[in-house]
């Protein structure tokens, strides 16, 4: 028997797309598909379906909204007109499927995505500015082989790949059971045995652990309430890398951080911001 899938459809002004995003990002853990300024969401039950929109009229006045009943998407199929491999930097990402099936310029790195229901494939413009911030970051010799890291928020594990090909080692934390399953699978696809996955908050962590390098792609609220954590968890002259905020957030995030941190370089696509901090 087919499963049935509710299918909320949002079309809002593009002025207000980004921050829908960042909503999203917010509340929807499994992800969503977007068709220019048409976007969709699955969801289990009708029930789910209709209490989601209604939070979307509230904070998002303009949003047409329409549900739609959808029998059962062969998800890799879905994932195979979306999921195109991309290039960031020397990072090359490629979904599950296409393994062993594209080429590689000299220097490239792979990086092997099956896409679920977890955050971060590499199309969305923030995890581009983490992952060029990165290579950034490497090829300054600020970060080394061997040097530790944290990446709050994982996902889909993509930065602690990407991060874990470079030769530094780490640990990865969500708050999200979900993404466990789903980070496992990718860390298997790229060859890597890396055990340290924690699912919690940066509580979680022993108060005497540090590391050279956090990265951070998630939103302003978490981002503003963890400094005195980020603080606390990196080396003197360690690096900070955040993500998941718009341009116009920036300020916010210097202001606050800068008692304790310097900025080493702010990276822009569209609306979206990167800022690479170094640890005073």
């Amino acid at each position: 028997m087919k499963k049935v899938y509710f299918v909320v459809n949002i079309k809002i002004d593009s002025t207000l797309k980004d921050k829908l995003e960042l909503f999203l990002a917010e509340n929807i853990s499994w992800g969503w598909e977007e068709e220019k300024n048409l976007i969709k969401i699955y969801f289990d039950s009708l029930d789910e379906a209709e209490d989601f929109s209604k939070k979307i009229k509230k904070k998002f006045k303009g949003a047409q909204i329409e549900i739609i009943k959808y029998f059962d998407p062969d998800w890799s199929k879905e994932w195979k007109k979306y999921f195109k491999p991309i290039e960031v930097g020397k990072f090359k990402i490629i979904p599950s499927w296409d393994k062993g099936k594209i080429s590689l310029h000299p220097g490239q790195i792979p990086i092997y995505i099956h896409p679920e229901m977890a955050f971060g494939t590499g199309h969305h413009p923030t995890t581009k500015l983490c992952l060029i911030s990165l290579l950034k970051i490497h090829k300054k010799g600020l970060v080394k082989t061997k040097d530790t890291f944290l990446d709050v928020g994982t996902g889909s594990g993509i930065l602690t790949i990407a991060a874990t090909l470079l030769g530094l080692k780490g640990v990865a934390l969500d708050i999200d059971k979900v993404v466990m399953k789903n980070f496992k699978k990718n860390v298997e696809l790229n060859g890597l045995d890396f055990p340290y996955f924690f699912i919690g908050t940066t509580n979680s962590l022993k108060k005497e652990k540090r590391f050279t390098l956090i990265m951070a792609n998630i939103l302003l609220d978490p981002i503003l309430d963890l400094k005195n954590d980020f603080v606390s968890l990196l080396n003197r002259d360690g690096i900070i890398i955040i993500s998941g905020i718009l341009n116009e957030q920036e300020n916010r995030v210097i202001d606050l951080y800068k008692s304790h941190f310097s900025v080493v370089e702010i990276l822009q696509e569209g609306e979206w911001s990167s800022i690479i901090f170094k640890r005073k």
